[in-house]
C-alpha cells in the first residue's frame, strides 16, 4: 500500500497566489480610476452649479459698471470654495437698425447696441474651468 498525501504542491500554491495578486492589482487600479473620476465629476458639478449665480452677479455688475464707451471691463469674487474672475471685451457696436425687442416693441434707430465677449474663469483648489459667453446690451439715447 502506498502512502498518498492529499494537498497542493508548492508550485500550485505559488501559481494560485500569483493569479490572486494579478486580480487584486487589477481591481485596485479599477477602484482608483473610479475614485479619481468621481472626484473630478464632483468638482465639475460644484463649479457648474454656481455658474448661473456668477453670471447673474456679472450681469448686475455690468449693468451698473462700464459706460458704453469703455472697451473692456473685469471683476472677481468668490462663492464658497470657488474663486472666480472674469474679463469682458467689447466685440461689436452698432447703431440705428430697427429691431423687435424682447417685449414685442420695436427698438428705435437711435439705440446703441453692444456685443461683449466674457471670459469667466472659476477655480476650486487646483481645478480650473474657463467659460466663454456673450452679453448683449443696448442703450437708448
Amino acid at each position: 500500500m502506498k502512502n498518498r498525501q492529499s494537498g497542493f504542491t508548492l508550485l500550485e500554491v505559488l501559481l494560485a497566489s500569483f493569479i490572486l495578486f494579478i486580480v487584486l492589482s487589477a481591481m485596485t487600479m479599477v477602484y482608483r480610476g473610479a475614485l479619481n473620476s468621481s472626484r473630478v465629476a464632483e468638482r465639475s458639478i460644484q463649479i457648474h452649479q454656481v455658474v448661473g449665480l456668477i453670471k447673474t452677479d456679472i450681469q448686475k455688475q455690468f449693468d451698473s459698471g462700464p459706460s458704453l464707451s469703455e472697451e473692456g471691463y473685469s471683476g472677481q469674487g468668490s462663492i464658497d470654495q470657488i474663486k472666480y474672475h472674469w474679463k469682458a471685451e467689447k466685440l461689436a457696436e452698432s447703431k440705428g437698425q430697427i429691431i423687435l425687442g424682447p417685449d414685442g416693441d420695436f427698438i428705435r434707430p437711435d439705440t446703441l447696441y453692444q456685443n461683449w465677449g466674457i471670459a469667466l474663469t472659476l477655480q476650486m483648489g487646483n481645478f480650473q474651468k474657463v467659460f466663454n459667453y456673450r452679453l448683449f446690451r443696448w442703450q437708448e439715447k
